[in-house]
C-alpha cells in the first residue's frame, strides 16, 4: 500500500500526466480544503479471487483486529444485506468511514466457516 497515490489524496487536485516530458503535475482542486472522513475501521477491503468483497489488510491493534476480522476472510453479509459476487466494494468502504460508534454486523467466511463479527467504528487519527 505504500507509495500508491490513491483516490484520498488525488480528490483534492487536478491531476495532469505529461507523457511527453515524463511529469505528474497535481494542482489545487476545488476539493483542495475540504476534509473527508477516514476510515475508522482499521482494514482495507478488496476482492476475492471470486469475486467476493476480501478483508486485504487488518491494521495492528485497530477496531478491525480487536473485533476478531484477518485478512482474507470473505465478507458474505453486512449489517443483514448479502454481498452477491462483484458487489461494488466502494459502498462498502464508505461504511467503515461512518461515524464514530457505529457499530456493524458483519458474516464472514473463513477457511470454509461462517462467523459472525461485530465491528465498531473509531477514529483512528487525531
Amino acid at each position: 500500500v505504500a507509495g500508491n497515490l490513491g483516490n484520498s489524496i488525488l480528490r483534492h487536485f487536478h491531476l495532469t500526466l505529461n507523457y511527453p516530458d515524463q511529469q505528474v503535475i497535481l494542482a489545487k482542486g476545488s476539493n483542495f480544503t475540504n476534509i473527508f472522513q477516514r476510515d475508522k475501521s482499521g482494514m482495507i477491503i478488496g476482492s476475492s479471487e471470486t469475486n467476493k468483497p476480501m478483508i486485504s489488510f487488518v491494521a495492528a491493534g485497530g477496531p478491525a483486529q480487536k473485533a476478531g476480522f484477518m485478512a482474507g476472510d470473505i465478507i458474505l453479509e453486512v449489517n443483514g444485506e448479502e454481498t452477491p459476487p462483484n458487489h461494488r466494494i466502494l459502498p462498502l468502504r464508505d461504511l467503515l468511514r461512518g461515524d464514530e460508534g457505529s457499530m456493524h454486523i458483519f458474516k464472514i467466511s473463513r477457511e470454509g466457516k461462517k462467523h459472525t463479527i461485530s465491528l465498531k467504528l473509531q477514529n483512528l487519527f487525531p
